[in-house]
């Protein structure tokens, strides 16, 4: 199956594993690349910020609608489908305004 295809076709599978690969490598590449005198830990510091805030926004989401929609009287499949276009839209909107970037060499 082609690991490009929508998160429609594939239930977010692929998107999902995709994501994880790219930020496992631009991690791995921080660290590598980092000068010196910076810890592994502050030169992945400004990244890790930036994921936890977008995946807690993403989350409360989640939650907020998910408790609206049961106090509303519908089912779980009808939140889950319900909330599938909502969550899509925010998952393809932070990968527009924060795409996992190849950082800088160190020295170059």
């Amino acid at each position: 199956m082609d690991r490009d295809v929508g998160l429609e076709q594939v239930g977010g599978q692929h998107l999902l594993l995709d994501r994880a690969d790219q930020l496992r490598d631009r991690l791995v590449t921080l660290v590598e690349n980092r000068p010196p005198e910076v810890s592994p830990a502050a030169a992945l510091r400004e990244d890790a910020i930036a994921l936890v805030q977008d995946n807690a926004q993403v989350f409360q989401t989640i939650t907020d609608e998910t408790r609206r929609r049961a106090h509303d009287g519908q089912t779980p499949k009808q939140i889950a489908a319900g909330l599938r276009p909502t969550i899509t839209a925010m998952l393809r909107e932070l990968d527009q305004w924060h795409p996992i970037a190849e950082p800088q060499q160190h020295g170059a």
